[in-house]
């Protein structure tokens, strides 16, 4: 008995969903690369960054790849690309060709925007086929960053009976947004008071009397600037010179009976230009930088036959939106 038309189409509609269905059991691409974990060869691992995560802030991201356990086959090679995929940032290399069947990379993460980031690490051993995918997401805020400059210097001048000792004091403090800054990315403060201080720690001078004594007060206004830069984008704070930085002085004594009278006006302005640069690897913290206004006080002392020293420490601390 001969099978009829529609039996016959029945017939050959099945045999082809049989055949579909073993090609896509022996994996050869026919599976979209679209769907995550469908026929896929390798486990893949990626570091999940604390959210949120600020613009112009850098992550770095630890990728792992190894055989998918539970695999009926193992792959014999490890695949031949992993690709990187963002929304809200960029990457150091969106593409990486590892040469072993398991290992472990790193991707330099840099969110440029605010919003939901997803980032997509898919691994292809050519074609469309997919051989394993993995995914980070946080969310990208914009944030403000607060810094403060702390300088502080130590003079000991005089000798034998004869001892006076200085300590001036340099601070500052001010916050950093990216609202209206000159460089995508960067964060910036301008106009923020600098404030030093001098005081004597220690008065010997059997001759003098200090009759009175009032704390040199010196006050400029100062930029600063905080872009990332360099690998894995640390946060660069760069200082401007300041602007109308002086400082009084006054001082009276009575020495043998005769009034001795100090007042001393000084312009602390600079030429240098970054006046100070401090670098942060992980985008925050503190740091201790150099200063060129108490390079020049140490200097001086020293080559006077005294002793001083200085610390000057530069702290950045990230502020997260509300």
């Amino acid at each position: 008995m001969k099978a009829t038309r529609p039996s016959r189409v029945l017939s050959i509609i099945l045999m082809l969903a049989i055949a579909m269905a073993s090609l896509v059991s022996m994996g050869t691409g026919i599976m979209p690369a679209t769907q995550p974990g469908s026929g896929t060869d390798f486990d893949i691992e990626v570091g999940q960054p604390k959210s949120p995560v600020c613009v112009g802030e850098s992550k770095m991201l630890i990728v792992t790849w190894s055989p998918k356990s539970g695999g009926v086959l193992a792959p014999l090679t490890g695949p031949q690309v992993i690709f990187a995929k963002t929304l809200h940032g960029t990457m150091d290399k969106y593409t990486y060709h590892p040469g072993t069947i398991a290992g472990t990379t790193a991707f330099f993460y840099t969110a440029t925007d605010p919003g939901n980031e997803v980032i997509t690490i898919q691994a292809m051993s050519g074609g469309e086929s997919n051989n394993g995918i993995g995914f980070a997401d946080f969310e990208v805020k914009k944030c403000d960053y607060r810094f403060t400059l702390y300088a502080q210097l130590n003079a000991f001048t005089g000798s034998g009976d004869v001892q006076m000792d200085f300590q001036y004091t340099l601070k500052a403090k001010g916050l950093m947004t990216s609202e209206g800054a000159s460089l995508a990315g960067s964060y910036e403060s301008y106009n923020n008071r600098l404030n030093l201080e001098t005081i004597i720690t220690n008065y010997q001078f059997p001759e003098c009397t200090l009759l009175t004594w009032t704390p040199g007060t010196g006050t400029g206004l100062v930029d600063v600037k905080a872009i990332p830069e360099g690998p894995g984008k640390a946060m660069v704070v760069r200082f401007a010179p300041p602007q109308n930085m002086t400082m009084d002085l006054d001082m009276q004594a009575s020495c043998d009976g005769e009034p001795v009278t100090v007042n001393r006006y000084m312009d602390l302005s600079s030429d240098q230009d970054p006046w100070i640069e401090a670098t942060f690897p992980n985008g925050a913290g503190s740091v201790p930088v150099k200063l060129d206004l108490f390079e020049k006080g140490v200097r001086n002392i020293t080559n006077a036959g005294y002793q001083a020293y200085y610390t000057v420490t530069v702290t950045l601390e990230r502020v997260e939106p509300k």
